[in-house]
């Protein structure tokens, strides 16, 4: 019953391009996270760094960068989000 938006960033976003092959075993679920609508952005900064913008963009994932490139967690916050990481 909540919502729940992900943020890609770090080192994450590099498995971009791994999940969206059929093979891979998480396939599924990263189909199913972007039809529910539940991705919200990838780090602009990151998947810039780690090779992988290009993915993000194939996938239509938008490319978060309002702070010197990385997302702003304190918009999330303001808007009521609690922040978790892993």
């Amino acid at each position: 019953g909540y919502e729940t938006k992900i943020i890609i960033e770090g080192s994450a976003t590099k498995l971009i391009p791994e999940l969206v092959k059929e093979e891979n075993p998480m396939h599924k679920l990263w189909e199913k996270a972007n039809a529910s609508k539940l991705i919200d952005g990838v780090c602009k900064a990151c998947s810039n760094k780690m090779g992988t913008m290009k993915a993000a963009e194939a996938e239509g994932l938008a490319l978060l960068g309002e702070m010197s490139g990385h997302p702003s967690m304190a918009r999330y916050r303001d808007d009521g989000y609690e922040i978790i990481s892993f």
